[in-house]
């Protein structure tokens, strides 16, 4: 006879000898060493699950990569449909892959997302406890939505990891009753290293997004104006804009004197070229240039796109618009680090528009000879200027935590941060600027500096990167390992012509 004990969930009442894992049915000719063989067996079938996929969590790179090969295994040990979402923290998209019928598929985002808010799920995830439903015809969440078998047992897992909802993975066969405790106990904390794993790598993935907006940023500060036209200004803001947001457009207009603005350069395509849609985006920019206020909608001719336009304001004074273009809603759903991200842009943006002469200057009045000349305050201005954005790109500098170096083509120091040169040199950073780079590695090597290489095999990783481990002594005596990535900074010849060096402590 088969045991019944209460389900840890619903209170319904499961087979403690129905395991989905293939192992015969103890009958009353079953000697007591045959039931220990079938329990050993199922131990051993289990331990080796936990260690696969301890496996896999420890070696893959990506969300995708671990949710395909968790559903690989897990259908290995239990042969039945399965399921894995992944729910995206920044952008509220969900991602998935699936285990049905014996057949793998990867799903796109809207059955995925159809799938995480099914009545029946959503309400389990909202709890953030796993669920076992013995017979989901009876369940009245699961039969409000045909996207799940309408027969048989389920066991619902949700992944959460400190107190944030990162998926879900859903477990289905097509017989009732089909999960004794000691399997969903077990599965419960396969979900919970699952959800652990997939914590670290959004958090990895949102660490090298700063790193790459940071420099993005950096690039947009160091870009001289003045030495370029409008239209290479809108293609760098451009470029720019697409690395830091997730967007498909920026234009750019710009101040031509007597309150008029002026695209900078106007985009290809049949859509920017459409004559309605020229109409929407000019009138969209004079209304936020006259009330200096951002404006979000949707230019609804002759697509329906979302669009953001932000003013761009330098010394008091309004210079230009910025306006940004989605291919989604969702797209321009930002969060208020993105916001605050935008707003760095912007004053960036709005530095460099700034430093183009669009309106001519006032002549100049000539004092009496008898009468000393007055100072002309506005030839100090490109010095006032020039001097407001070295202190905003120092500040970012000593803000970061890992050591930041800016080297020129015959790598000598051209600007260094606080972490670097008082963390690992001992000095104050004016006493690190101007050394050559090979000074500054010969006195590491004397403190025992050790070196190994270390390829970026990142896809997002810049062209030219190169990346060393370290192991060194800093200035208190404490030794560590640090991870060197150097990015050339190159010319229009694609020549480099400076070099961003970062050291980051590691662990």
């Amino acid at each position: 006879m088969h045991k019944v004990v209460p389900s840890h969930r619903n209170g319904n009442n499961v087979k403690l000898a129905s395991s989905p894992i293939t192992i015969h049915d103890d009958t009353d000719e079953t000697t007591e060493l045959d039931r220990l063989r079938n329990s050993l067996a199922r131990q051993k079938q289990r331990s080796a699950l936990l260690i696969w996929l301890g496996n896999v969590v420890s070696r893959v790179h990506d969300q995708a990569q671990l949710a395909q090969r968790s559903i690989q295994l897990i259908a290995k040990a239990y042969p039945m449909n399965c399921w894995f979402i992944v729910r995206d923290q920044h952008t509220a998209l969900h991602s998935g892959y699936s285990y049905v019928d014996e057949a793998e598929a990867g799903l796109d985002a809207v059955i995925s997302h159809e799938l995480y808010t099914h009545p029946a799920i959503a309400s389990i995830c909202k709890h953030g406890e796993s669920a076992v439903i013995n017979d989901v015809s009876r369940d009245l969440r699961w039969q409000q939505q045909p996207l799940l078998p309408m027969q048989g047992s389920a066991l619902v897992l949700p992944l959460a990891h400190n107190g944030s909802a990162l998926g879900v993975l859903i477990m289905h066969a097509y017989e009732t009753r089909a999960f004794p405790i000691e399997d969903a106990l077990l599965l419960q904390s396969i979900a919970a290293q699952l959800a652990v794993s997939l914590a670290h790598l959004q958090l990895q993935q949102s660490y090298h997004e700063r790193r790459e907006q940071l420099q993005a940023l950096l690039l947009t500060s160091q870009y001289n104006a003045t030495l370029h036209t409008l239209p290479d200004l809108a293609k760098m803001i451009h470029e720019r804009s697409t690395q830091l947001f997730p967007i498909q457009r920026t234009l750019l207009f710009v101040e031509q004197g007597a309150g008029k603005l002026e695209l900078a350069q106007a985009p290809t395509g049949r859509l920017y070229t459409h004559e309605l849609f020229q109409q929407e985006i000019s009138a969209l920019a004079a209304t936020v240039w006259q009330t200096s206020q951002s404006q979000q909608t949707h230019l609804a001719e002759p697509m329906d796109l979302p669009c953001l336009a932000v003013p761009l304001q330098y010394a008091g004074r309004n210079v230009g618009v910025l306006i940004l273009l989605g291919d989604a809603p969702e797209s321009l759903a930002f969060s208020a680090g993105t916001w605050a991200l935008l707003t760095v842009f912007a004053n960036l943006v709005a530095a460099a528009c700034a430093q183009f002469a669009l309106t001519p200057p006032a002549p100049l009045a000539i004092p009496a000879p008898a009468e000393p000349a007055s100072p002309h305050l506005a030839a100090d201005e490109p010095l006032r200027q020039l001097k407001a954005e070295t202190m905003t790109l120092r500040t970012m500098l000593d803000a970061l935590s890992d050591g930041v170096l800016l080297l020129d083509a015959d790598e000598v120091v051209l600007e260094v941060n606080v972490s670097f040169s008082r963390t690992i040199l001992g000095l104050h950073p004016r006493e690190v600027v101007g050394r050559a780079y090979d000074a500054i590695w010969q006195e590491l090597e004397q403190r025992g500096l050790h070196l190994t290489s270390h390829p970026d095999h990142s896809p997002n990783a810049p062209q030219g990167r190169q990346m060393y481990a370290v192991k060194c002594v800093d200035a208190q005596g404490e030794q560590g390992w640090y991870l060197v990535k150097r990015d050339p900074v190159l010319d229009a010849a694609d020549e480099p012509v400076q070099y961003l060096e970062y050291w980051e402590l590691m662990g």
